[in-house]
């Protein structure tokens, strides 16, 4: 499963990240919203692996990198499955994966697209794969708003032991409510600066090991389903940097 994939330029890395990993085919292409720096590799992807389906929100966007990625799927005839709140499905006969945002049936406003950033950011998949004892929450772009909600809502389901931070670790996300509820283990920052080292500390000083990928490089969080993760970041962190 491959969840979300950044620019068009991203598709060189994520191919070679494949290979080394002896990838061959994705069972799962899933886009929690539809930025470009989410789905601008998608239209590659799918026109370059066997791709078992691709699963999206049913938010629509305008856009040239969300339209090449729409056609790819009718090209390749890849079948194109709309996640909403409440649906779950299993990945393999081991992980249970359930959605817990967006919900469906979407209102757009009048003059969508135009000042869209942070309708289409709340409205990211935010989804939980558990496998065994260990889990993992990815949120999309989710502003605080979003976060609160859905927090109010789930409360401890949303626990879990490593957390794809919202919106790259910027300002606008990682609520108090919503870091408490997941209270994870490990957080990965997706990021190529720090947007703000006031969000990076709250995770720290929770004791929560905090990883961003614009310092630490590639991160690869594995686990055996103990609720016990394994980190190994591409590059060493400076003793002291960040704290």
């Amino acid at each position: 499963m491959i969840v979300d994939a950044g620019n068009p330029s991203t598709f060189i890395d994520i191919q070679n990240a494949l290979e080394s990993l002896g990838i061959t085919r994705i069972d799962y292409l899933v886009a929690s919203h539809p930025h470009v720096h989410h789905v601008g590799s998608f239209a590659q992807l799918i026109h370059a692996y066997d791709i078992g389906a691709v699963y999206t929100t049913e938010v629509e966007y305008p856009s040239s990198h969300y339209r090449n990625y729409t056609e790819a799927l009718e090209a390749t005839e890849t079948p194109h499955v709309i996640l909403a709140e409440g649906d779950t499905f299993m990945f393999g006969d081991h992980v249970f994966v359930e959605v817990f945002h967006p919900r469906a049936g979407i209102e757009y406003y009048e003059g969508y697209p135009e000042g869209s950033t942070q309708f289409i950011n709340n409205l990211s998949l935010l989804m939980k794969l558990t496998y065994g004892d260990s889990s993992f929450l990815f949120a999309g772009d989710l502003y605080t708003a979003s976060e609160r909600e859905i927090a109010a809502k789930y409360g401890e389901r949303l626990k879990s032991g490593v957390l794809k931070v919202p919106h790259h670790g910027a300002g606008t996300s990682s609520s108090r409510p919503f870091r408490d509820a997941v209270g994870a283990t490990v957080a990965v920052m997706i990021s190529d600066a720090i947007e703000e080292l006031r969000i990076y500390r709250n995770y720290s000083k929770a004791g929560t090991d905090t990883y961003i990928t614009s310092i630490d490089g590639s991160v690869l969080v594995s686990t055996k389903g103990d609720g016990n993760y394994t980190v190994i970041s591409q590059f060493d962190r400076i003793n002291g940097l960040l704290n």
